[in-house]
């Protein structure tokens, strides 16, 4: 059995303005925590090309493993900055969300039996900003064929978000 773990979905993640909010319509970014913390991203087509690696790896290599990919480990002020950086003339403005606060109103709704993804998804910044759990320190990368990525292509990437949003 083999099982694979990857970053948050970057590509995702900025379609949806999940760590910036990649378009111009005055909606501020939340912002988990202090922004500081490390967590790894991942990209749909890398996921896809892990999966492919894997398939091609000796068995030996991959039977009854936990595999761990990722492009990058980033944080959430990086990839603002970035986005600020190559689009001086927007306004990046942010709120900070507390993921304490965040967790706490989740398990008042799970308590009143209210169990929705929505209310699920109140403990995910927690885990990924809050306790810092969400960076892989020992990724399979190479095992599987995938480059880390270096500070030039996560720009190149934020670009193509922001220039697909104005």
């Amino acid at each position: 059995m083999l099982t694979a773990h990857e970053g948050m979905f970057l590509d995702y993640a900025f379609n949806n303005g999940l760590l910036v909010n990649m378009k111009d319509n005055g909606r501020p970014t939340s912002v988990f925590g202090s922004g500081l913390t490390r967590f790894s991203v991942t990209t749909i087509d890398s996921i896809g090309r892990a999966v492919t690696g894997a398939l091609q790896a000796p068995r030996e290599d991959v039977q009854n493993r936990t595999l761990y990919v990722h492009d990058a480990v980033i944080s959430q002020n990086q990839m603002l900055g970035y986005a600020r950086e190559l689009a001086p003339d927007r306004d990046f403005a942010t709120i900070t969300i507390d993921c304490e606060k965040l967790a706490e109103q989740g398990y008042e709704r799970l308590r009143n039996g209210e169990n929705t993804p929505e209310v699920l998804r109140m403990f995910f910044p927690l885990v990924t900003f809050g306790w810092g759990l969400a960076a892989f320190e020992h990724p399979e990368n190479e095992l599987l064929g995938l480059e880390e990525w270096d500070e030039g292509r996560l720009k190149a990437f934020v670009k193509h978000y922001l220039d697909e949003r104005q």
